[in-house]
């Protein structure tokens, strides 16, 4: 659409599997070639499946005290500058209300902080010693300031650069210092570097050793901070460059499917350029930016290859609560999904008729932009029948571009090619043209705004609740059958419902974790490990047999928040319950499956071994994550009330010694 009124930015769609192999080895003696480094390690890493944060490597001096009231230098050295790491962005999971994000984080034992620049230099002295910030303890009570090293300080008789290992060598040298607690992640970090030219006699490594440390993201873990001490520059006019503007690269890695749902590739839009007074430093401009009212985001191109499900969804991503605490992570959905029943395409109305479809999706809060844009692909001869809106609404946002502002983010699902092939090859090349328009001259203020746009009723007025009684009939099968194997009481956890619809979350001050409005999700935490003759049995109605879901899946999480096992409606459950209630009338509305270390004894048997992609170590208790995606009768997710959770036992089973043929006490392997 060629306009003097509009400028049109092109961009790509692309999905989370997607492998780039076209990077290429740069250079990095210099600044330029040290930031085409970075950046080579940060899209390799985020290739390899990782999310990549950048952080701000920032010195405070004896001025920066007095300005903050001496709170940060309270017993400082004044001959010594303190280089500081610092974080502002949210992580899924981890709390920090109670941190000062000017120097500490609470880390998984799967991630990693990454320092990746120069050293200072020529000085006396330097140092970079890694700290237990705050030890967690009960809500209650709150979390203590401890500030204990890790282990002996990086300094220049230990850390490894190039050079002739000369004490002088160290100083003004490229390094690369790794804190993390996981050797795999040091491993995947010191690839990516290797990728990036970065030779692996600069890497360097700060353990997180969880002997010493209680490490995660909740409330009750440990925090970690770091300090990079300097102590007399030679020639302090090369110092004060150094501290001004440091030639540091500061990442935190993380696992990029943290909470997956390995049935559902991700779509995400991604703009890479800059816009006009737009402040990113605390985006992820692989999923998020910031929009003025009178700008809009627009998708235009192919739906997916049939498949049982698709869905776009956009998000509040960010939202900032004081500038120097930075954004909060949000991921609200703001209205309901545009799915396969409800989308605007040509062809006959049906389901079906929905994918392999062009189509044309408009995310924007000004009516007057939405216009325009209708106009433009009417002038393609795009028909207005394909044209569809994401509202971007001022009720519930603070749109605008400045640091202030709220983010957005999208988020395309799909659910189960029926031609895998094809789903690949849509994957692989999505036929899909991204634009971000905007006018050349901004007019926010003539802006027509949209209402914010009315939720669909969930509601049917029918229930499962007439199955409930075969469920509970289910149940005590298998309840008498371990039981007669079992050496202590069958458990049975009951599984709740995340009930997490965008507007509930942003008055609960809560984050989303980019809730599906077209899902009925449950969530399952046992609290018991899968020991080598335990069993997890997971058993309830299929509700897409009940005509509650287009489709339905059960995924298990282990402790990094990764997907190690799933079963679903299409593939898993069909005659599972007719192996323990074969004469039961509702049987073909049931399933039942056991989750075990060895499947030998039972039928109907997920197995999980102890380590790998698709592992549960034995000191990890599993997640059970129940989704039931799109009720057909509604067009929506289902209501929680009208839906029988699936449920959860486990059975601690005895072990029998080979040699003398008596039940001993249960172990794990």
């Amino acid at each position: 659409m060629k306009s003097t009124y509009y400028e049109w930015k092109i961009t790509k769609f692309v999905f989370f599997l997607l492998i780039s192999s076209s990077l290429s080895d740069p250079l990095y003696d210099n600044n330029a070639d040290r930031e085409a480094a970075a950046a080579t390690f940060k899209s390799y890493m985020e290739n390899k499946g990782y999310l990549v944060d950048k952080g701000e490597f920032q010195f405070w001096s004896p001025e920066d005290c007095e300005e903050e009231g001496g709170l940060k230098c309270f017993g400082n050295n004044p001959d010594s500058p303190y280089g500081l790491y610092s974080f502002y962005n949210d992580f899924e999971g981890e709390y920090t209300r109670d941190l000062n994000l000017d120097l500490e984080r609470r880390l998984r034992i799967d991630e990693a902080v990454v320092f990746f620049g120069l050293t200072p230099p020529l000085a006396k002295y330097f140092g970079f010693t890694h700290y237990l910030g705050r030890r967690g303890k009960d809500p209650g009570i709150g979390s203590k300031r401890k500030s204990s090293s890790l282990s002996d300080t990086i300094n220049p008789m230990n850390i490894n650069v190039t050079g002739d290992g000369s004490y002088e060598a160290s100083f003004s040298s490229d390094v690369c210092i790794v804190t993390t607690g996981d050797q795999n992640m040091f491993k995947a970090v010191k690839e990516g570097m290797q990728y990036a030219g970065v030779p692996s006699e600069v890497m360097n490594l700060q353990v997180l050793s969880s002997e010493t440390l209680n490490l995660g993201n909740g409330r009750k873990k440990d925090s970690i901070t770091w300090l990079h001490r300097i102590m007399r520059f030679i020639d302090k006019d090369a110092g004060n460059a150094y501290m001004e503007n440091p030639p540091v690269h500061l990442f935190r890695v993380s696992p990029k499917c943290f909470g997956n749902n390995p049935d559902s590739p991700y779509g995400v839009y991604t703009f890479h350029n800059d816009f006009e007074g737009e402040y990113t430093r605390d985006l992820n401009l692989d999923i998020e930016r910031r929009l003025r009212i009178d700008e809009a985001v627009v998708f235009f191109g192919l739906t997916p290859p049939l498949a049982k499900y698709f869905g776009f969804t956009h998000y509040l991503g960010r939202r900032i609560n004081k500038i120097r605490a930075g954004s909060k992570r949000k991921s609200a959905s703001l209205s309901d999904a545009i799915n396969p029943m409800n989308i605007k395409v040509t062809g006959d109305g049906s389901y079906e008729a929905s994918f392999n479809s062009d189509v044309c999706i408009v995310t924007t809060g000004d009516q007057n932009m939405f216009q325009a844009v209708k106009e433009g692909m009417q002038y393609a001869g795009v028909p207005p029948e394909v044209m569809n809106l994401q509202v971007l609404s001022s009720d519930t946002l603070n749109l605008g571009n400045d640091r202030t502002r709220d983010s957005i983010t999208w988020l395309h699902r799909i659910m189960r090619f029926i031609d895998k092939d094809a789903g690949n090859a849509y994957m692989e090349n999505p036929p899909v043209h991204l634009f971000r328009v905007s006018p050349k001259v901004p007019m926010p203020a003539k802006a027509v705004p949209y209402p914010l746009p009315d939720r669909m009723n969930r509601t049917t007025g029918v229930s499962e609740t007439d199955l409930r009684s075969s469920v509970q009939g289910l149940e005590a099968v298998l309840r008498r059958l371990f039981h007669l194997r079992a050496d202590i009481s069958l458990f049975q956890a009951r599984s709740k419902p995340t009930e997490t619809q965008g507007e509930q979350c942003l008055e609960d001050n809560a984050n989303c974790r980019r809730d599906n409005p077209d899902a009925a999700y449950f969530a399952n935490l046992p609290g018991y490990t899968l020991g080598q003759n335990d069993v997890f049995i997971i058993y309830g109605i299929n509700h897409v047999k009940t005509g509650y879901a287009k489709y339905m899946s059960v995924t298990l999480y282990g402790l990094n928040g990764i997907a190690f096992a799933s079963l679903n409606s299409e593939d898993d459950m069909e005659g599972t319950a007719a192996k323990f209630i074969p004469n039961s009338p509702n049987v073909d509305k049931l399933f039942a499956v056991v989750m075990a270390r060895d499947c030998q004894s039972y039928a109907n048997c997920l197995r999980i071994p102890y380590a790998g992609s698709k592992g549960l170590p034995a000191w990890v208790p599993p997640l059970m994550f129940s989704r039931n995606i799109l009720n057909p009768q509604t067009g929506t997710g289902a209501d929680f009330e009208e839906l029988v959770p699936t449920r959860l036992m486990f059975a601690k089973l005895p072990r029998v010694d080979p040699l003398y043929n008596n039940k001993t006490k249960n172990g794990d392997e």
